[in-house]
Protein backbone atom coordinates (compact mmCIF):
# COMPACT_ATOMS: atom_id res chain seq x y z
CA UNK A 1 0.00 0.00 0.00
CA UNK A 2 1.51 3.23 -0.93
CA UNK A 3 1.83 6.78 0.85
CA UNK A 4 -1.03 8.25 -1.67
CA UNK A 5 -3.42 4.64 -2.02
CA UNK A 6 -7.21 5.65 -1.65
CA UNK A 7 -8.37 4.08 2.00
CA UNK A 8 -12.18 3.29 1.30
CA UNK A 9 -14.68 3.04 4.42
CA UNK A 10 -16.97 4.16 3.11
CA UNK A 11 -18.46 4.63 -1.50
CA UNK A 12 -16.59 7.34 -2.45
CA UNK A 13 -17.18 8.44 -6.18
CA UNK A 14 -14.24 7.93 -8.79
CA UNK A 15 -14.09 11.02 -9.90
CA UNK A 16 -12.95 12.73 -6.25
CA UNK A 17 -9.82 10.67 -6.99
CA UNK A 18 -8.40 13.67 -9.63
CA UNK A 19 -4.95 15.17 -10.02
CA UNK A 20 -6.53 18.52 -9.56
CA UNK A 21 -6.86 17.22 -5.85
CA UNK A 22 -3.35 16.45 -5.74
CA UNK A 23 -1.88 19.45 -7.22
CA UNK A 24 -4.20 21.82 -4.97
CA UNK A 25 -2.49 20.07 -1.95
CA UNK A 26 0.71 20.48 -3.10
CA UNK A 27 0.57 24.10 -3.91
CA UNK A 28 -1.45 24.35 -0.61
CA UNK A 29 1.13 22.69 1.25
CA UNK A 30 4.23 25.14 0.34
CA UNK A 31 2.49 27.63 2.79
CA UNK A 32 3.59 25.60 5.56
CA UNK A 33 7.06 25.12 3.73
CA UNK A 34 7.20 28.77 4.14
CA UNK A 35 7.91 28.89 7.91
CA UNK A 36 10.99 26.55 7.75
CA UNK A 37 12.55 28.48 4.33
CA UNK A 38 12.03 31.76 5.92
CA UNK A 39 13.47 31.05 9.27
CA UNK A 40 16.38 29.35 7.60
CA UNK A 41 16.97 31.90 4.70
CA UNK A 42 17.41 34.66 7.54
CA UNK A 43 19.17 32.27 9.71
CA UNK A 44 21.84 32.15 7.40
CA UNK A 45 21.59 35.69 6.05
CA UNK A 46 22.68 37.29 9.50
CA UNK A 47 25.51 34.89 9.09
CA UNK A 48 26.78 36.71 6.47
CA UNK A 49 29.55 39.26 6.24
CA UNK A 50 27.78 41.74 3.83
CA UNK A 51 24.76 41.43 6.46
CA UNK A 52 27.04 42.66 9.09
CA UNK A 53 28.58 45.62 6.83
CA UNK A 54 25.23 46.47 5.63
CA UNK A 55 24.21 47.09 9.15
CA UNK A 56 27.48 48.39 10.66
CA UNK A 57 28.41 45.47 12.75
CA UNK A 58 31.76 46.76 12.42
CA UNK A 59 30.97 50.05 15.00
CA UNK A 60 28.77 47.49 17.36
CA UNK A 61 30.32 45.45 19.77
CA UNK A 62 30.24 41.88 19.97
CA UNK A 63 27.38 41.91 22.32
CA UNK A 64 24.86 44.22 20.23
CA UNK A 65 25.98 42.58 17.13
CA UNK A 66 24.55 39.46 18.57
CA UNK A 67 21.13 41.07 20.05
CA UNK A 68 20.51 42.62 16.69
CA UNK A 69 20.71 39.28 14.87
CA UNK A 70 19.01 37.72 17.66
CA UNK A 71 16.33 40.18 17.14
CA UNK A 72 15.98 39.07 13.53
CA UNK A 73 15.32 35.58 13.95
CA UNK A 74 13.15 36.57 16.78
CA UNK A 75 10.73 38.77 15.74
CA UNK A 76 9.79 36.24 12.88
CA UNK A 77 8.56 33.52 15.75
CA UNK A 78 6.76 36.33 17.76
CA UNK A 79 5.26 37.75 14.30
CA UNK A 80 4.31 33.79 13.79
CA UNK A 81 2.62 33.49 17.58
CA UNK A 82 0.44 35.93 17.07
CA UNK A 83 -0.43 35.35 13.38
CA UNK A 84 -1.94 31.86 13.68
CA UNK A 85 -4.53 33.24 15.86
CA UNK A 86 -5.46 36.24 13.70
CA UNK A 87 -5.74 33.85 10.63
CA UNK A 88 -8.51 32.02 12.53
CA UNK A 89 -10.55 34.77 13.32
CA UNK A 90 -10.19 35.85 9.20
CA UNK A 91 -11.10 32.15 8.50
CA UNK A 92 -13.79 32.50 11.06
CA UNK A 93 -15.53 35.50 9.11
CA UNK A 94 -14.17 35.68 5.40
CA UNK A 95 -13.31 31.94 4.82
CA UNK A 96 -10.39 29.57 4.45
CA UNK A 97 -9.52 30.29 0.63
CA UNK A 98 -9.74 34.23 1.34
CA UNK A 99 -7.83 33.83 4.51
CA UNK A 100 -4.67 32.31 2.10
CA UNK A 101 -4.88 34.86 0.03
CA UNK A 102 -4.44 37.24 2.94
CA UNK A 103 -1.93 35.88 4.77
CA UNK A 104 0.32 35.09 1.55
CA UNK A 105 -0.30 38.99 0.66
CA UNK A 106 1.03 39.87 4.37
CA UNK A 107 4.13 37.72 4.09
CA UNK A 108 4.75 39.42 0.28
CA UNK A 109 4.48 42.74 2.07
CA UNK A 110 6.93 41.76 4.86
CA UNK A 111 9.17 40.09 2.32
CA UNK A 112 9.27 43.56 0.41
CA UNK A 113 9.42 45.50 3.51
CA UNK A 114 12.34 43.58 4.71
CA UNK A 115 14.19 43.70 1.28
CA UNK A 116 13.61 47.58 1.16
CA UNK A 117 15.86 47.59 4.55
CA UNK A 118 18.65 46.16 3.07
CA UNK A 119 19.93 50.12 2.65
CA UNK A 120 21.34 49.43 6.70
CA UNK A 121 17.92 50.39 8.35
CA UNK A 122 17.33 48.18 11.07
CA UNK A 123 13.72 49.68 11.74
CA UNK A 124 12.61 48.38 8.68
CA UNK A 125 14.13 44.90 8.88
CA UNK A 126 12.53 44.16 12.56
CA UNK A 127 9.01 45.68 11.01
CA UNK A 128 9.65 43.42 8.05
CA UNK A 129 10.62 40.51 9.95
CA UNK A 130 7.49 40.75 12.03
CA UNK A 131 4.84 40.91 9.05
CA UNK A 132 6.74 38.27 7.49
CA UNK A 133 6.47 36.06 10.62
CA UNK A 134 2.30 37.24 10.97
CA UNK A 135 1.71 36.18 7.16
CA UNK A 136 4.09 32.61 7.86
CA UNK A 137 2.44 31.79 10.83
CA UNK A 138 -1.83 32.81 9.59
CA UNK A 139 -0.70 30.62 6.65
CA UNK A 140 0.43 27.68 8.63
CA UNK A 141 -2.80 27.55 10.42
CA UNK A 142 -4.75 28.09 7.35
CA UNK A 143 -2.97 25.03 4.87
CA UNK A 144 -4.40 22.16 6.81
CA UNK A 145 -7.96 23.51 6.60
CA UNK A 146 -7.63 24.15 3.51
CA UNK A 147 -6.62 20.65 2.35
CA UNK A 148 -9.51 19.62 4.35
CA UNK A 149 -11.73 21.92 2.38
CA UNK A 150 -10.45 21.03 -1.02
CA UNK A 151 -10.16 17.04 -1.06
CA UNK A 152 -12.52 13.94 0.02
CA UNK A 153 -12.45 12.80 3.78
CA UNK A 154 -11.14 9.77 2.71
CA UNK A 155 -8.08 11.29 1.12
CA UNK A 156 -8.15 14.09 3.30
CA UNK A 157 -6.32 11.79 6.02
CA UNK A 158 -3.52 11.04 3.97
CA UNK A 159 -2.87 14.83 2.77
CA UNK A 160 -2.92 16.10 6.45
CA UNK A 161 -0.88 13.40 7.24
CA UNK A 162 1.83 14.20 4.90
CA UNK A 163 1.93 17.55 6.84
CA UNK A 164 2.74 16.20 10.09
CA UNK A 165 6.28 16.47 11.95
CA UNK A 166 8.23 13.68 11.33
CA UNK A 167 8.17 12.60 15.09
CA UNK A 168 4.77 10.83 14.42
CA UNK A 169 5.31 9.84 11.12
CA UNK A 170 5.86 6.21 9.89
CA UNK A 171 8.82 5.42 8.28
CA UNK A 172 7.00 5.36 4.92
CA UNK A 173 5.75 8.97 5.23
CA UNK A 174 9.12 9.86 6.34
CA UNK A 175 11.18 9.14 3.30
CA UNK A 176 8.90 12.24 1.36
CA UNK A 177 8.79 14.44 4.15
CA UNK A 178 12.55 14.82 4.31
CA UNK A 179 13.30 14.86 0.75
CA UNK A 180 11.09 17.74 0.32
CA UNK A 181 14.52 19.38 2.36
CA UNK A 182 16.33 18.86 -0.92
CA UNK A 183 14.21 20.43 -3.22
CA UNK A 184 15.39 24.16 -2.95
CA UNK A 185 18.76 23.03 -3.51
CA UNK A 186 18.34 22.22 -6.85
Amino acid sequence: MGILSKIEDRPTPAAVYNWRVYLSAIVASFGSCMIGYTTSFIGTTVALGSFGDAFGFQDMSTAESTLVKANVVSLFQAGAFFGSPMAYATCHYLGRVKSLWITATVFIVGAAITFGSITGSIGPLYAGRVICGLGVGGCTMVVSTCLVDFTAIDLADVLIHSLRSPSTLQRSHLQPSVAVLLVPTN
